[in-house]
């Protein structure tokens, strides 16, 4: 039980009536124990050993027993000792590592150090430790490897709750303990939670060292091994020697850091100043005892008056700091817990060292910060925070990404060059050995392969009205006509029976759009052009990753062009290609998009005059940048899991709306689809009034896309195209995108239930 604090003895010499009280000093507790310390450094100079040795052995000994651990291995500090953990538990270079944002910057550069990605958290509102259900939903939304919980202040983290999430999802728990020497939850001490903890023994902590030091506990023998094996890190003789001659008196020590911590919270009653709360079943260890309170200002000048210093443990949180915040470590995730706390929260002398007098006076100072003519009368209650925004879609980039941008700034060749060949390589295993060109960006795909199709003024291409303005200004800029058809009702797709009735002896091409990623039927087109001696140009911009009949779009037919913008199925950024199998056309069209010259200005020969070149044909600034193309490749193999979780969605969407009066949900082909956005048509003109519902919740919504037949630079007298009109009216796109987590998708489905209900 914890000492009462009126009856304990005495820790440190009497303070004078009046003197400054620290919010730490670590010489009181040096001094405390200063025969032991003595005779401890006696012993290791006297040993002549330095580094290692008995000292530390029997310290990892010691240590291990005291934590009820199996292992502990002693090094240099406590951010190579968690560096150290995360290294040995198989965390390799551009692994996601998630911890929280309201922690030392330790931490994070710990993870950086492993190679990892940090993937920063928000707090949670009660106990200011990592909050389990953010964790929740970022396992949901992307991989983690890793979790790091901090134990913050000497308080556990809810590590019941953090290791069934983790799990749930295979991530590895690497508990940072170097402010929680001691503490427990459920009777078991922290550090004995997950795979492996970190410890940190600088001076100021529970358990400090005179200088660095750190331990890695587990009960893995094998990771234990693997953590030695790793080397570069070691823990000295002398620090070692002073960690066990005090090892033995952290139960006493933390037992008066507890009674003091309930001194002050009998002395906060009734003051307005509140406490972090602590989970239930633990034992904190209070390596500092923190308050929050609105006018955090006004209460350290009061104390201050009292001679009683303070500290902010935290004053801007690590995804604020700006060695981190251009890293983006929150994932898009806001932060306003931690945000809101770092604004509040101040800490108060708590160490053991304390005299009864001292802890007295603080008590007394915080007891009294009412009636303080400095303080000014606490802010009315906060604002409720609105839910994150929710838009429409969002790309999925990383590390992976980042690392192959780097690789091409290193090169010093940004613009085309060997990256973009790669890509290009990548493609054709993908789709079946076709040729492929690279260009950058989807609209100038659809413009060169119209282009090289040698289209005379006059000449017509057939192509639903319903679709982005690019794929018909690239009809126009290849000097044909657009003729727009209709669509079908429930795939959006070409209405291929009104497309034949449009045919004319002008009529060169067809252009289908696979809308949505659902594949258009394309044995009947092939039919109807093959019938017509037509060729058909497939804008497959929404339907990478897609197939039909069991082939992937682009491996067969004439031309199929690919957008990789930033919110399609894989971006690079900006970027686009074109497929097809007429070794003429390829030769031709990678000639167009470099200007019309002869070769790559990157690929110079060796001969006399390297810088000659030849323009043999109306070219373009069409190329793929390197740049571009490394973002690609990264994202290449990603796109599996991408169109997993898009189809999760997808049918979570359909299930939840089915049975929704008000709704009509599209005909998806799941089995070939590679999802790109998720449209509902919405009846009885009610959807503008859901787009305006949704966005007061902070969802976004669209309309994909305004009738190009309605628009004044395509519009011709006569056309009517009464299917796409309806639809148009009624269409709106919902949230889809990877990282869209289970309780993303729950947000919009109620609302859209909640709209219906009314």
């Amino acid at each position: 039980m914890p000492e009462d604090v009126a009856s304990a003895p005495v820790r440190g010499a009497l303070s004078n009536d009046g003197a400054r009280i620290p919010v730490n000093a670590p010489q009181r507790a040096f001094d405390h124990h200063a025969n032991e310390i003595r005779a401890a450094i006696d012993r290791v100079l006297l040993g002549g050993r330095c580094y290692g040795g008995e000292e530390a052995e029997a310290f990892e000994s010691e240590f291990a027993a005291y934590l009820g651990a199996g292992h502990a291995v002693a090094v240099g500090s406590g951010t190579e000792a968690l560096e150290l953990s995360l290294r040995a538990c198989g965390i390799a270079p551009g692994d996601r590592v998630a911890t929280v944002s309201l922690t030392s910057s330790a931490t994070v550069m710990a993870i950086q150090r492993a190679g990892a990605r940090p993937i920063l958290v928000d707090a949670d509102p009660q106990t200011l430790t990592l909050d389990p259900e953010a964790l929740a939903r970022l396992c949901e939304r992307i991989p983690i490897k890793a979790v790091v919980p901090v134990h913050l202040w000497g308080r556990p983290a809810d590590m019941v709750r953090i290791l069934e999430i983790a799990r749930r999802h295979g991530v590895a728990v690497i508990e940072d303990c170097a402010q929680a020497h001691g503490a427990k939850l459920d009777g078991r001490t922290c550090g004995t939670w997950g795979e492996a903890a970190a410890f940190s023994f600088s001076p100021t902590t529970n358990l400090g060292a005179l200088g660095h030091g750190g331990a890695v506990v587990t009960d893995q023998a094998g990771l234990a091994e693997h953590v030695r094996s790793l080397g570069g890190s070691r823990l000295d003789a002398l620090q070692a020697a002073v960690l066990r001659s005090t090892l033995p008196h952290l139960d006493a020590n933390n037992a008066r850091r507890d009674a003091i911590a309930q001194r002050y919270e009998e002395a906060l009653k009734d003051t307005g100043i509140g406490t972090p709360a602590v989970v239930r079943g633990a034992a904190p260890a209070y390596y500092q005892y923190v308050v929050r309170t609105t006018d955090r200002e006004a209460l350290r000048r009061h104390l201050a008056s009292a001679r009683v210093d303070t500290a902010i443990p935290c004053e801007n949180p690590l995804h604020l700091q700006p060695a981190f915040s251009s890293r983006h470590l929150t994932f898009g995730e806001p932060m306003p817990r931690t945000e809101a706390a770092c604004r509040e929260i101040v800490s108060v002398p708590v160490f053991a060292e304390l005299t009864d007098d001292e802890v007295d006076r603080v008590a007394h100072a915080l007891a009294s910060f009412r009636a303080s003519p400095i303080r000014r009368e606490p802010d009315s209650a906060a604002a409720v925070l609105p839910p994150r925004r929710l838009p429409v879609s969002r790309p999925s980039v990383g590390e992976e990404e980042l690392r192959g941008v780097a690789e091409v700034f290193e090169s010093a060749w940004l613009g085309q060059g060997s990256k973009v060949q790669e890509f290009e390589q990548e493609l054709r295993k993908m789709l079946g050995g076709r040729d492929v060109v690279a260009v950058g960006s989807g609209t100038a795909a659809l413009h060169l392969a119209l282009d090289a199709l040698a289209l005379q003024p006059g000449d017509e291409v057939i192509v639903p009205s319903l679709t982005f303005c690019a794929t018909v200004q690239a009809i126009t800029s290849a000097g044909a006509t657009p003729v727009f058809c209709e669509i079908e009702p429930d795939t959006l797709n070409i209405d291929i029976t009104d497309a034949a009735s449009r045919i004319t002896p002008r009529t060169k091409v067809i252009m289908p759009v696979h809308y949505c990623g659902n594949a258009c039927d394309l044995d009947a087109l092939h039919e109807l052009a093959a019938r017509h001696e037509l060729l058909v140009v497939e804008d497959a911009a929404h339907a990478f990753g897609s197939s039909y009949r069991g082939r992937p779009i682009g491996s067969f037919g004439d031309i199929a062009c690919f957008s990789f913008d930033p919110i399609k199925n894989i971006t690079c950024g900006e970027g686009g290609a074109i497929v097809l199998s007429n070794d003429a056309r390829t030769e031709l069209l990678r000639r167009k998009r470099s200007l019309g010259m002869s070769r790559d200005r990157w690929q110079v020969s060796a001969d006399d005059r390297p810088w000659s070149y030849q323009v043999s044909v109306q070219g373009y600034r069409y190329h793929m940048s390197n740049i571009s193309a490394a973002i690609g490749l990264a994202q290449l193999p990603r796109l599996p899991w991408f169109r997993k979780r898009k189809l999760e969605l997808v049918r979570r969407y359909n299930e939840h709306f089915s049975s929704l009066a008000g709704l009509r949900l599209l005909h998806w082909r799941l089995d070939d689809c590679s999802p790109f956005t998720y449209m509902l048509r919405v009846t009885g003109g009610q959807r503008d009034s859901l787009h305006k519902f949704l966005a007061a919740r902070n969802i976004d919504s669209g309309v994909n896309y305004v009738p190009n037949h309605l628009q004044p630079y395509f519009a011709k007298p006569g056309v009517e195209l009464p299917v796409t009109e309806r639809v148009y009216e009624e269409i709106l796109n919902l949230p889809l995108y990877t990282e869209m987590t289970d309780s993303d998708l729950e947000r919009v489905t109620t609302a859209v239930s909640e709209y219906f209900a009314q």
